[in-house]
């Protein structure tokens, strides 16, 4: 553990004086994010939630994880390290190894970020984002840089993940063909929403092709 902190403590001094910006801005301008309507809409525990916004991570380790195309792994620890140093936050969070094992990465617990393919890197921000068993999961193309039959577990992953964690998982992808294992499908064109039809049964992730 001392290893880990040793070579994090620098980004984490960064994020901590960013944070500290974050609220006091947000302090000083209470109305500005409008939390309270966003809590509500998602049906999620509203005090709660506010009485959280005094805690470093608070809202955002119970609120929600987002997963992007950049996949942002500190370069000088091994995947396990990675993983584990996203969970410090959450009080309720999954073992690392478990974690990049559900993604199919076992073998490559111990391994750094530039020993790591395009595909591996993004698993493990996948494992990354599961491990703090995030309420909200917002993913940006999570299968992208996957081959198909990787790809195909990683969607199975994050449906079981919905379906049994009751996770809400929105998924954003110009792969079409996967919108039937979705429960809502929303088509956007130009910035623009064009449709919002609800999928009264979605299919299992194996059901689909592509």
């Amino acid at each position: 553990m001392s290893r880990l902190l040793s070579k994090v403590w620098k980004p984490a001094l960064s994020l901590l004086l960013a944070l500290a910006v974050f609220l006091f801005w947000w302090k000083r301008y209470p109305h500005a994010l409008a939390f309270q309507e966003q809590f509500q809409l998602f049906l999620f525990d509203t005090d709660y939630l506010m009485s959280r916004l005094g805690e470093p991570g608070g809202v955002a380790r119970y609120l929600g994880e987002m997963l992007v195309q950049f996949y942002n792994l500190v370069p000088n620890l091994t995947a396990k390290e990675n993983v584990a140093l996203a969970t410090q936050i959450c009080r309720d969070s999954l073992d690392a190894e478990s974690v990049l094992e559900s993604v199919g990465l076992s073998e490559r617990i111990n391994n750094f970020p530039s020993q790591l393919s395009g595909g591996e890197q993004q698993r493990v921000s996948i494992a990354r984002a599961l491990a703090k068993k995030p309420k909200l999961l917002l993913c940006d193309e999570p299968t992208g840089a996957l081959d198909y039959n990787t790809g195909k577990s990683i969607l199975k992953l994050l449906q079981t993940k919905c379906r049994e964690d009751g996770m809400t998982v929105v998924l954003i992808t110009h792969n079409s063909a996967i919108t039937p294992m979705a429960n809502r499908v929303i088509r956007m064109k130009s910035g623009k929403v064009v449709s919002n039809v609800v999928n009264p049964s979605p299919k299992p992730i194996e059901e689909i092709e592509w």
